[in-house]
């Protein structure tokens, strides 16, 4: 057996320990993906020289844009990063962009490795997740944190009426922004598996609500207001995708599940009347944003450099007599690019994000309806995407690396399916007047 034959029986294993590590270590995500991209990296050699198949099987068109972007953060690096510590290094900030070529292979990995099996994997890893869950629940009562102890990852939010301490749960994560944000990335699938998957097991039907009940309360106790708010924006979105019927009891279910969260639990009551009285334009992340949309205005075309915001942010605090201003990043997705990577990066990660959304539209749109497991999983990535892009508006999601790994590695999925059934069964882009959701796709 020669080495690329190897690589290529290797390959799959490796993609299923980097998927597992998504859950729960983000020294398994470094690990994993980029000991299976360097494994890509032989593949693709065996895959082109013995079958000639071509990596351009996989090219998407927001694959301009993510090669566009990577070139504004070079530039970026070389010509408007500032000069001196405590600044990044030029070669620091290009490394940044290195998700990208990361983004590329995982996803050539996939398309070589993904088949109908993996949803045996993918249940596997949803338990997973319900355990994981269920430990992120137990830290909210408790604090305890296995495997940082004091380091402020369980961080104490406040004493309830009876005296008990309230914490906000972080799992196997440094933070609960981390966990909340990447855990909501998951909560979808199941959802959307229940929804949308008619024939199933009752052991399956069993993992499913396992998963989500247990996913969906972790997230509740993260007291994370943005994530709170991305599954209510995704959960909305997906339901208008399954019917009305299917619609309304989803809407029901989520208003019923709110009301009862909200006035109910008193921590989740007391952290939305906090946010309620003291947001004001002197709120902290009013300041980061005023301060931020200052650094745009300076450097319009390819911002201060990537992540460079936040070094040089107590600049702008003073240019804007802001005394009391916090260091660190913009705290909104959209704003972090814009500021470090000016309008052109803004304007590349956007359409990068927006064609993943149109593309998951149009496969839900063309998957036949008996295809269920391929529907389950582009719905659910759709309600995903939603959660992200909306809880971007209050933290700079796609900048944590645990949750950059968990998204990217979920749109590599919808990717493959997309070039799977674009280059095997000649994908239509439009579906025709007369006929229904999924009748022809293929």
């Amino acid at each position: 057996m020669n080495l690329e034959s190897l690589a290529q029986k290797t390959l799959p294993y490796l993609l299923f320990l980097y998927a597992l590590s998504l859950l729960v270590s983000m020294a398994g995500m470094e690990i994993f993906s980029w000991t299976s991209a360097a494994l890509v990296l032989l593949v693709a050699n065996y895959q082109i020289i013995k079958h000639r198949q071509t990596i351009g099987e996989i090219f998407l068109l927001a694959d301009y844009a993510l090669f566009a972007l990577v070139l504004i953060i070079i530039l970026g690096a070389i010509f408007t990063a500032p000069p001196s510590p405590p600044a990044d290094s030029t070669l620091t900030i290009i490394g940044t962009a290195r998700w990208v070529l990361l983004f590329y292979l995982i996803r050539l990995g996939l398309y070589w490795s993904f088949h109908d099996n993996a949803q045996y994997v993918f249940n596997f890893l949803l338990t997973v997740a319900g355990f994981v869950a269920i430990y992120a629940i137990v830290q909210h009562f408790t604090g305890i944190d296995l495997i940082r102890h004091n380091d402020q990852a369980v961080q104490f939010l406040g004493n309830r009426d009876d005296g008990s301490a309230i914490y906000r749960s972080a799992g196997f994560f440094s933070g609960p922004m981390r966990y909340g944000n990447s855990y909501g990335l998951l909560l979808f699938f199941p959802i959307a598996a229940l929804i949308t998957i008619k024939h199933k097991s009752k052991l399956f039907t069993n993992i499913m609500l396992f998963s989500a009940v247990c996913i969906g309360l972790s997230l509740v106790t993260t007291m994370v207001r943005g994530v709170w708010l991305g599954v209510i924006a995704g959960v909305l979105v997906m339901s208008l995708y399954v019917g009305r019927r299917k619609g309304i009891a989803i809407l029901v279910i989520l208003i019923g599940t709110l009301l009862i969260i909200g006035l109910g639990v008193q921590s989740v009551r007391h952290r939305i009347e906090v946010a309620a009285k003291n947001f004001s334009f002197d709120d902290s992340r009013v300041k980061i944003w005023r301060a931020n949309l200052e650094m745009f205005k300076d450097h319009p075309v390819i911002g201060v450099g990537n992540n460079q915001n936040e070094v040089i942010i107590g600049e702008y605090y003073t240019k804007l007599n802001i005394t009391d201003g916090q260091i660190g990043h913009a705290h909104n997705t959209y704003l972090q690019f814009l500021s470090g990577t000016g309008a052109l990066g803004f304007l590349c990660y956007m359409f990068f994000i927006i064609y993943f959304l149109v593309i998951s539209h149009r496969l839900l749109q063309m998957i036949p309806e008996r295809n269920e497991w391929h529907r389950a999983l582009i719905l659910g990535a759709i309600g995903a995407q939603v959660f992200l892009h909306v809880g971007g508006l209050t933290e700079p999601s796609f900048k944590h690396a645990e949750v950059k790994h968990m998204f990217l590695f979920l749109l590599a999925i919808v990717a493959t399916i997309y070039c799977k059934y674009r280059n095997e069964h000649m994908l239509l882009i439009r579906r025709p007047a007369n006929e229904g959701p999924g009748r022809h796709g293929i």
